[in-house]
């Protein structure tokens, strides 16, 4: 089979080492631009939440906002000052390195966000329809 689309120009295969080449890693980082103006709010705390924050803090304001028990306090607690580090296998970047603008438990972030992403199980969705 065949993909219907194009591949872009820039994607080629990673070099011989394992690591995607130099030109490839230039190629990607021009296409992804600087940090967009568009805030995304991702409600969650829990691995998908955790991931889904590092991918989109590469390109977008990103806050974190979790409201199960103290989570976004050990979060931002175990982050710290440090950034998150993600380890993708087999994709263009292997490290994705980022940090979410905020963690927090506090509802009235949701005013300063574009997009919400509802990282949480669907019997949580109802608690935070409410407290937005």
């Amino acid at each position: 089979l065949k993909p219907f689309w194009p591949k872009p120009s820039w994607l080629r295969p990673v070099s011989s080492a394992g690591a995607p080449s130099e030109e490839r890693r230039r190629r990607f980082q021009e296409a992804m631009g600087d940090v967009t103006d568009c805030c995304v709010l991702v409600c969650g705390g829990g691995n998908a939440a955790q991931v889904v924050t590092g991918l989109l803090a590469t390109r977008y304001k990103t806050i974190a906002v979790s409201f199960f028990a103290d989570e976004a306090a050990k979060w931002e607690q175990a982050l710290g000052r440090d950034s998150m580090e993600l380890t993708v296998e087999g994709a263009a970047v292997s490290k994705i390195v980022s940090k979410p603008a905020k963690i927090t438990n506090d509802p009235s972030v949701a005013k300063e966000a574009d997009v919400i992403i509802l990282a949480v199980p669907s019997f949580a969705h109802g608690e935070y329809f409410e407290k937005f």
